[in-house]
């Protein structure tokens, strides 16, 4: 097997099939609502919680068998199925549409997994194991959210601020923009946030700034 190629993907405003209406299903469906997707969920039987998005117009419910036409206009699908004909059917309608597609659990049958992710506000860490051991990658995600707790998403506030400001300031000077943002994030930034010293932050990036600008 060839590595897999890591992606984050914008889901926002796109339209995703799922298909399946049990918990593992609902689980899938937050995840897609979260990064804004527009939600076709079909299955003969829906749970409760998947009920109550769709009274709330959070997704689309089609309470019935899946068709091949379902696959129509949708930029992925996840199918929360057990391993079997009806898994194969969904996989097979995607490739002939060239259609990203997950089915759970049936790594064989996915043109993308789902990895394990660690969110902290701004930061998003994704785990995958290939599909080798989904339970090493929970592990592994437990860890870093140990690892990386709320200082580094206050870090990444202050970054991504920097940022915006630097391209206001400086457009046409990439590598200048580039090398304040690294000597920042090298810095003692992240210990200083721990500490709660907002001013001696605000002072440390002004150095870093006026010590490349005045060069």
């Amino acid at each position: 097997m060839s590595n897999l190629y890591p992606i984050f993907t914008n889901l926002r405003g796109r339209d995703v099939l799922v298909v399946g209406g049990g918990t593992i299903a609902s689980h899938k469906v937050q995840a897609l609502l979260d990064a804004g997707a527009k939600i076709k969920l079909v299955s003969p039987v829906v749970c409760q919680c998947l009920t109550d998005l769709a009274d709330n117009d959070q997704l689309e419910i089609h309470t019935r068998a899946y068709e091949s036409s379902d696959m129509q206009d949708v930029f992925l699908v996840i199918a929360a199925v057990p391993d079997g004909p009806l898994a194969r059917l969904i996989a097979g309608d995607a490739e002939k549409k060239h259609i990203l597609c997950n089915i759970v659990d049936c790594t064989e049958l996915c043109s993308f997994q789902v990895p394990s992710v660690v969110r902290n506000g701004l930061l998003q860490v994704a785990v995958s194991t290939s599909g080798a051991s989904p339970a090493l990658a929970k592990k592994i995600r437990k860890e870093l959210t140990e690892k990386y707790g709320s200082a580094y998403d206050e870090l990444l506030g202050i970054m991504q601020s920097l940022r915006k400001r630097l391209k206001s300031e400086y457009p046409d000077d990439q590598p200048l923009r580039a090398a304040i943002m690294e000597d920042v994030v090298n810095s003692e930034i992240l210990e200083l946030i721990y500490q709660n010293k907002i001013a001696e932050i605000d002072f440390m990036v002004e150095k870093i700034i006026s010590e490349h600008t005045s060069k």
